[in-house]
């Protein structure tokens, strides 16, 4: 049986490896994942940050959100350059958008694709805007019908 947990303050991710979910998480405030850091959600859900902050720019890997569970965004997602290089971001998990979403991604000063988006986005009347002059890559059958 799955288990649904509300985490209260700012989630914030800073080791290089892999946190894996072994549950449901309700999230009411940012979640940031740093460079060379990896959120394994599993199957489990991952439900209303109030922001996603990741980094590209990384020496080695740039943030990763990845699994079978879904990301349930509860505000929109900021992609900044760690300046150490030029590794991407990564969502990899299936995005529910709950509202239409901005996705400011910076540059990391290469032609690399500093945001890549490889899990599917729903969202039925819902949307996504690109700020920001860095590079997102949008790679799977996407279901969201806003603009």
């Amino acid at each position: 049986m799955d288990i649904s947990i509300q985490w209260i303050g700012r989630v914030i991710i800073k080791n290089t490896g892999v946190i894996t979910l072994n549950a449901n998480k309700i999230l009411n405030n940012p979640l940031t994942i740093y460079d060379g850091a990896t959120l394994a959600n599993g199957g489990f859900t991952i439900g209303s940050p109030t922001a996603l902050n990741l980094y590209c720019g990384g020496a080695t890997a740039g943030s990763t959100l990845s699994g079978t569970g879904l990301l349930t965004l509860g505000g929109n997602v900021i992609i900044t350059d760690a300046w150490s290089g030029t590794a991407g971001a990564t969502i990899s998990c299936p995005v529910a958008l709950g509202a239409t979403r901005t996705f400011t991604v910076d540059n990391e000063g290469t032609t690399a694709t500093d945001l890549t988006m490889s899990g599917v986005i729903s969202g039925a009347g819902f949307g996504i805007t690109k700020a920001g002059a860095g590079t997102m890559m949008l790679s799977a059958l996407n279901t969201f019908t806003g603009q």
